[in-house]
């Protein structure tokens, strides 16, 4: 099954779905996943007159080689050297409008297009053509008769050069939905009140039944009331302050005050005025359970997720983890924010955690640890992250050339900068009272080179886009076909010389358990053997 959204650019694959057409909701059971496209770089140079029309394309070719040569040709010249020479003269702001001179000035300058370009083709000169009509359209009479012709080239984006990467995510259950963002207004207020304890209501008071012992009550101290009655001995006298002077302003103060210099724009109004309008139709794709994605250079895991149009932000909750280079990033929600089809800020919180291993280095973790994290994209690399919150830091300094480590910093401070090159933790910089501690290894205990709310998970990490979806993981887990569990061949109706048909006894039936060599094994000391107990004899 597939589901293609061309409106926002979305596809919906699955072996499942249900579409709800009054709803315009589809929601896929059965292995879905969703591709999205977004953009890396952009390669083009320049010249962006790739898809332009055939004169402006004409004109560019024309001014490169007049380039070269030093002398600049333009469409005007081009015109004024294909007119014949029977006709009128041109003057500076045009040419006169003739039907015969204007035919021939299209056929010469079609010819010239052509010997510019060696691989004519049909669709070029049918442009060629619409070119010559929308000049005839688009021209302006003037009161002298003249006629002036646009010689503005079209200018059009080259998206020949773009690099694309598609997104890829997946869970047990895809739901998609179609809204105005009036509607989405509405429902994100019903998940946020869903949340949200009443208190309002009356709580049922449970009748407790008299019990027939004596209890005992503590009696409880009688408020004072003397607050209310304030003025029973009459007003107090009025003491007098003496208020000092307030100076005026100089002018370096009315200078340095940043009100009276430039009005700046409330940042509330900025973002109401950035809002779509409420008839705008918004996507939203939740995903229920396992989730997972899969991108070329970022890959995510987490319980369920949330993704909207509307400010193209994909949250994850419960337990989510993400991998992009060499960094694990954990905590307790992320929402991970796209702009103009690529990677822009990430935010974790609360408890987030990032570890970070320098060259495949699995016993040294660099880490950074907070209550809130804040990180930026760089040509969907992670290039800088700001932790904010009782921010810890553990770093192994590393000899240069060398995989030895000279020593470890262990650092503490309420706000913190690292920058990242290349999977490495390149700079970090520690705001508003940092404690450090640096020092070799040796000085350091075990417990010290870990911080609290350590997580390393990378066999969880998905390894390509098929690993996330869940037939795909369940077929990997099942043993080949004709193998058994251990790995060795299976016998089909093996003979044991009985007759045809007849199957060998199993020899496992009855026999020895197996016992991997490498492991002891020793008696259960939960197992008491039971003795029998002996009659007393008598004695005569």
């Amino acid at each position: 099954m597939t589901f293609n959204d061309n409106e926002q650019k979305v596809t919906i694959k699955g072996e499942l779905g249900t579409y709800f057409k009054a709803d315009e909701r589809t929601v896929v059971t059965q292995d879905p996943y969703v591709i999205m496209v977004t953009e890396k770089k952009d390669t083009t140079k320049t010249d962006s007159l790739a898809k332009a029309d055939s004169v402006a394309r004409a004109d560019s070719l024309l001014k490169k080689q007049s380039a070269k040569n030093g002398n600049a040709m333009t469409m005007a010249q081009l015109i004024k050297k294909t007119i014949p020479s029977g006709s009128m003269p041109i003057k500076q702001d045009g040419i006169k409008t003739d039907t015969d001179s204007i035919k021939n000035i299209r056929a010469k300058a079609d010819s010239l297009i052509k010997q510019q370009r060696p691989d004519p083709v049909k669709e070029k000169s049918a442009k060629a053509k619409k070119a010559g009509d929308n000049l005839k359209k688009q021209t302006k009479t003037r009161p002298g008769g003249a006629d002036k012709l646009p010689l503005k080239p079209l200018k059009a984006k080259d998206t020949s050069k773009v690099k694309q990467d598609s997104i890829y995510m997946s869970a047990d259950t895809l739901e998609t939905r179609m809204l105005t963002y009036k509607d989405y207004k509405v429902y994100l207020e019903k998940q946020r009140l869903s949340h949200v304890r009443d208190t309002s209501t009356k709580v049922k008071k449970v009748k407790v039944k008299e019990s027939k012992f004596l209890t005992a009550v503590q009696s409880g101290i009688r408020p004072d009331s003397s607050y209310l009655q304030r003025d029973f001995f009459g007003k107090p006298k009025p003491v007098n302050v003496k208020k000092k002077a307030v100076k005026p302003l100089s002018k370096k103060q009315l200078a340095l005050d940043s009100l009276a210099k430039k009005q700046q724009v409330d940042s509330v109004l900025m973002a109401r005025l950035a809002e779509p309008s409420d008839t705008t139709r918004i996507r939203i794709i939740i995903a229920h359970h396992h989730f997972k994605m899969f991108k070329s250079d970022l890959q995510a895991k987490s319980d369920s997720m949330f993704y909207s149009n509307a400010d193209s932000t994909i949250r994850c909750f419960v337990n989510p983890l993400m991998w992009t280079q060499g960094s694990q990033l954990s905590g307790d929600t992320i929402y991970l924010q796209m702009k103009h089809k690529k990677l822009d800020n990430m935010t974790m919180f609360p408890n987030a955690f990032i570890v970070n291993i320098e060259k495949d280095d699995s016993v040294h973790f660099n880490q950074v640890g907070g209550r809130r994290m804040r990180g930026f994209f760089k040509d969907d690399k992670l290039n800088r992250m700001f932790i904010e919150g009782n921010a810890e830091s553990i770093y192994f300094a590393r000899d240069s050339g060398k995989m030895t480590i000279s020593g470890m910093q262990r650092s503490l401070s309420s706000r913190i900068r690292v920058d990242f090159k290349n999977n490495e933790a390149t700079n970090l910089a520690f705001y508003t009272k940092p404690e450090n501690r640096y020092g070799p290894l040796a000085k350091f205990k075990e417990d010290e080179k870990i911080l609290k709310g350590f997580i390393w998970k990378p066999k969880e990490r998905p390894v390509s886009k098929e690993s996330i979806i869940p037939s795909f993981n369940k077929k990997a887990s099942k043993p080949a076909p004709g193998k058994s569990k251990n790995g060795k061949p299976q016998l089909k109706n093996p003979k044991d010389g009985k007759g045809p048909g007849q199957t060998a006894k199993d020899s496992t039936i009855n026999a020895a358990p197996l016992i991997n060599p490498g492991l002891q094994t020793k008696k259960d000391s939960a197992v008491i053997k039971k003795t029998p107990v002996k009659a007393p004899v008598e004695q005569k």
